[in-house]
């Protein structure tokens, strides 16, 4: 009876002793939920040779909490910007003294909340002259698409989804469509959770479409809408 007393107590104590270590071990788990430790990680895996050798290095956690950071966690905005572009000096000229140019960009962006660390980026550009009145040449619309740094672990940019455009030389207005097409994908073995907490592998495939809508005027104003889709 003692002898087995003794067993007891010993596996108990080998059995706390296995615990306590994992208990350290997850104890020196850096804290991802700091947004500064989670931010600073992203910058070293861009900053590593093999930005996906050292993604698998990670443990798990680190795995997940970057997966959420560039995936689960991303926001989508819009980013407005204006290439004025006159009837001198222009790749772009106005074809007469009584005309000017515009060009104007809308872009569909993603980014990490973490550091406002950029994910992707979608622009639609539309180069046009007026009269004031008149639209006084076909516009000419131009896209582009752009993936960043760890994000190209695992986002790819597909290419545009489709465009459209109708109006042009001698209307008052004229309007353009552009979609994008980006994919979400793991490329590695690795178990990790989406919102909907489903895990995924390497056979997960994601869709994102950025839309961008643009009219434009003749007396050089223009307008805007966007949207984003995914399944």
């Amino acid at each position: 009876m003692v002898r087995r007393l003794i067993a007891v107590l010993m596996m108990a104590a080998l059995v706390v002793v296995v615990y306590g270590t994992g208990g350290v071990a997850e104890a020196n788990e850096p804290d991802y939920t700091d947004p500064d430790v989670l931010g600073d990680l992203i910058l070293e895996l861009e900053e590593a040779e093999d930005m996906q050798a050292a993604f698998l290095d990670l443990t798990p956690a680190g795995q997940q909490a970057v997966i959420d950071a560039l995936f689960n966690d991303v926001q989508v905005d819009v980013e407005i910007s204006t290439d004025e572009v006159g009837a001198k000096g222009s790749m772009f000229n106005a074809l007469s003294s009584d005309e000017d140019c515009h060009a104007k960009r809308a872009s569909r962006y993603a980014y990490a909340i973490v550091k406002s660390i950029k994910v992707w980026k979608y622009t639609s550009r539309t180069r046009w002259c007026f009269d004031g009145d008149e639209i006084t040449n076909d516009p000419h619309l131009t896209t582009a698409g752009k993936v960043y740094g760890l994000a190209k672990l695992f986002w790819d940019f597909e290419g545009d989804r489709t465009t459209s455009q109708s109006g042009g030389e001698g209307d008052t207005s004229a309007s353009d469509y552009a979609g994008g097409h980006f994919t979400f994908d793991i490329p590695v073995d690795i178990s990790v959770e989406i919102k909907k907490k489903v895990t995924i592998s390497n056979s997960l495939d994601i869709n994102w479409y950025p839309s961008i809508w643009k009219d434009i005027y003749g007396d050089g104003s223009w307008d805007y809408e966007t949207d984003l889709d995914h399944d």
